[in-house]
């Protein structure tokens, strides 16, 4: 699960918010198996981006595949029920791999353009599949 830790004055003491109170990436939306060489679309879900006070900024999403990042541009989009969840989607790409095996589980993470890595739910690492 996702953490939010703020600390309250110096001298005060650490308060964990849990993590139903930060923005977090929760886990990919839809199939999380991607055939290679083909141009795909993922998306995942995420919770409490709207609490960023610069909610323009733009994201990106970052797939680690066989320790070579590969970074594609994103947009988000609020969820309509419920407003504290969004949609990340991670524009079209074709992913490929080069290691003998017949899959390969590949870690995604998100990213605010040119600044800081979104926490993650540590389910969401390895959850993308490439064959």
């Amino acid at each position: 699960m996702c953490k939010c830790v703020k600390l309250q004055g110096d001298e005060g003491p650490y308060i964990s918010w849990g993590s139903s109170a930060c923005p977090c990436v929760e886990k990919v939306q839809g199939s999380s198996v991607l055939p290679v060489q083909v141009e795909r679309k993922i998306t995942l879900l995420a919770r409490n981006l709207h609490l960023y006070q610069d909610a323009e900024l733009d994201y990106e999403c970052v797939l680690v595949i066989e320790g070579q990042t590969v970074v594609v541009d994103a947009f988000v989009e609020p969820d309509d029920m419920n407003p504290s969840n969004f949609y990340i989607t991670c524009q079209l790409h074709k992913y490929t791999y080069l290691a003998p095996m017949e899959e390969y589980s590949a870690m995604v993470y998100v990213k605010r353009r040119n600044t800081f890595h979104v926490d993650s739910s540590p389910n969401l690492y390895g959850e993308i599949n490439l064959f």
